[in-house]
């Protein structure tokens, strides 16, 4: 596969293909013919090599998540006949549950690039398309003429929902291909990447491992981090302070070598990762194309790691270059949840060109090529609601999460989407007519229940032991 052909780096970010073997340009004179030859030989040894070293591990992969394709039960005709009710789920919007493998199940970026077949490994950990409602129930006593919807990724899984797992079902799929047997997530105490991490590891058959750094207390962060210290199976390593993170993940790389640890950067920010949203914006697409809901002029959610912003804001334009759903790309506000330089705009729209760069090596087609002044002209970054920083709740936050928490079954945090949904209150009172969408990225799915028993991690029991169980509007904080 052409996917194979690049070097895997150690943070798990695909390296650029190695140009097709060519002259060498020496080999000009008698002996420098006889040396490129040699060369040739050698390069074509260790070609045979690697590839047998990888067909190894990816057997390997497979086996592990209970997709060996000589596994009694999977055959070609089984697995066309799952894929082609992934596909009838996907048009008829009935979302569909199956595991896929480390071949890619049916997702609009498979449609809108063929080309990646084979190329781009994927697993299916949620159920697409998540739905589209309108939100203007919940909005009409401050505006009762909005045009005003919502995505539900927050239905994505329900296992575990939310943005990260379409994030992950490219990066387990990664860490397969590479033979991993652990994937450790990083981030703050409490980190949905890594909760979500935590949960679907093990329907692929991974374990999972986490390296965590202190945050503001609040009560979902709480409910996340005594999942995640729950764990039997999880490595979890505890940080003072979020500086020490560099140092902890080069940490994992070696003294974990044995597990072939794939270590992924906070929220999955790589192109790879933001590859999931690219196909997530492709899928909003097809359902403004068969008038699911009026094509959107502005769609708001919130940013910390950049990864969802940045697969969004190139899937839009590619959408909308391909005449799928949109004339034009809506733009992209993106509501600050944690603060510069870490949210600057030219930092997603460089990441959002990273992945335009990697969908256009895998794929080979121009179309998804997109200038970083491109991307930058379809986004906005809203610092209005970060309040104190990262993690703090905010008084027009914890109002927003009132407000949409009367659409039945919303549920926003203090963290992220209430911020984020504080961001569009604000536009719509400032009187915003055009049609505007509110991508929803908090899990609503419950967690698993977890005992009262205090961790024995002393900086754990501390940070703990003043987390509020429930904000006093009663919803998660």
């Amino acid at each position: 596969m052409p996917l194979l052909r690049g070097a895997l780096d150690a943070g798990g970010a695909a390296a650029p293909l190695p140009a097709p073997h060519g002259q060498e340009p020496g080999a000009r004179s008698g002996p420098g013919r006889r040396a490129a030859a040699g060369a040739r030989r050698a390069r074509a040894r260790r070609d045979r090599d690697r590839r047998a070293r990888v067909g190894r591990t990816r057997r390997r992969g497979h086996r592990r998540a209970g997709l060996d394709t000589g596994e009694p039960g999977w055959t070609p005709a089984s697995r066309s006949s799952a894929l082609e009710s992934d596909r009838h789920h996907r048009i008829e919007g009935t979302p569909s549950s199956s595991i896929g493998a480390v071949h890619p199940p049916e997702r609009p970026i498979f449609e809108a690039f063929p080309a990646l077949r084979g190329r781009l490994p994927w697993v299916a950990l949620g159920e697409w398309p998540t739905p589209v409602q309108p939100l203007a129930p919940a909005l009409r006593a401050i505006a009762p003429h909005a045009e005003a919807w919502v995505k539900r990724d927050d239905l994505s899984s329900p296992v575990y929902g939310g943005n990260k797992v379409r994030t992950l079902e490219v990066l387990f799929a990664e860490a397969l291909e590479a033979g991993a047997r652990r994937v450790w997530s990083t981030g703050a105490f409490g980190t949905n990447h890594g909760t979500a991490a935590l949960l679907h590891a093990p329907r692929v058959g991974l374990r999972a491992g986490l390296v965590l750094f202190p945050q503001p207390r609040s009560a979902c962060a709480a409910e996340n981090l005594r999942v995640m210290l729950a764990a039997e199976d999880a490595e979890v390593q505890l940080l003072p302070h979020w500086s020490a993170l560099p140092g902890a993940m080069g940490w994992v790389r070696l003294r974990r070598r044995a597990e072939r640890p794939f270590v992924m950067v906070p929220g999955g920010a790589t192109p790879r990762g933001a590859l999931g949203y690219v196909s997530a914006a492709l899928e909003l697409a097809l359902q403004v194309a068969e008038g699911a809901l009026p094509a959107p002029r502005k769609l708001f959610l919130g940013v910390g790691s950049t990864c969802t912003t940045a697969g969004l804001l190139l899937g839009l334009r590619l959408a909308a270059r391909r005449g799928i759903g949109f004339l034009a790309p809506p733009e992209v506000v993106a509501v600050r949840v944690t603060p510069w330089p870490v949210t600057a705009a030219w930092r997603i729209a460089a990441l959002a060109r990273r992945a335009s760069e990697l969908l256009h090596r895998l794929s080979g087609d121009p179309r998804a090529l997109v200038d970083e002044a491109t991307l930058r002209a379809g986004l906005r970054v809203d610092g209005g609601e970060l309040g104190r920083g990262y993690g703090h709740p905010t008084r027009r936050g914890r109002e927003a999460i009132r407000r949409f928490g009367a659409l039945e079954g919303l549920t926003l945090d203090t963290t992220y989407s209430g911020k984020a949904a504080a961001g569009m209150l604000r536009a719509l009172r400032a009187g915003l007519r055009e049609p505007a969408l509110f991508w929803s990225t908090k899990s609503t799915a419950p967690l698993p229940a977890v005992g009262d028993a205090p961790p024995p991690q002393a900086l754990a029991r501390a940070w703990l032991a003043g987390a509020p169980r429930r904000d006093a509007a009663g919803a998660r904080s």
